[in-house]
């Protein structure tokens, strides 16, 4: 699947994150038994390069973000492309020890790095450096983080 139509959120029946296609259901857009809500259809690529969807799960909206289509050097997920995979609100860590939540940034239309605690007010862009590993996210490991990225 091509990553830039990714995102990931947290299911609210068990607080797992979960990757995939993003959708918001609305009352009278559609005529399946699925209720009003924000969803991921998750999907599995198989060898033959076939896609199969392997689910459907209601996620909290306030815990979605896109993937960036950039890949980290290393992640705390596992080594994995998919795991590497860097998302909004991701934490990461470049090769000189700055910390950041990758956010989007809407007046010019990019990924950024928000830095933490003390770096608050430094901002990175994402993808001018390859090496940086994710270390966490805001919504699994909020001692990392300490604060909203906005």
């Amino acid at each position: 699947m091509d990553k830039r139509y990714l995102f990931r959120g947290k299911r609210v029946d068990n607080g797992e994150l979960v990757v995939g296609f993003y959708d918001i259901i609305t009352k009278g857009e559609h005529l399946s038994p699925i209720q009003n809500g924000h969803y991921i259809t998750t999907f599995k690529k198989l060898s033959n390069g076939e896609i199969i969807l392997t689910g459907r799960h209601e996620v909290d909206p306030t815990t979605v973000g896109q993937c960036t289509g950039l890949l980290a050097a290393k992640s705390y997920r596992g080594n994995s492309e998919e795991a590497r995979l860097v998302f909004e609100e991701d934490i990461c860590k470049d090769a000189r020890g700055f910390v950041f939540v990758v956010a989007w940034d809407d007046d010019n239309s990019r990924f950024i790095g928000r830095g933490i605690g003390k770096r608050k007010d430094y901002i990175r862009y994402v993808g001018q450096e390859p090496a940086v590993d994710i270390v966490g996210n805001i919504h699994e490991h909020p001692e990392l983080f300490g604060g909203d990225p906005e």
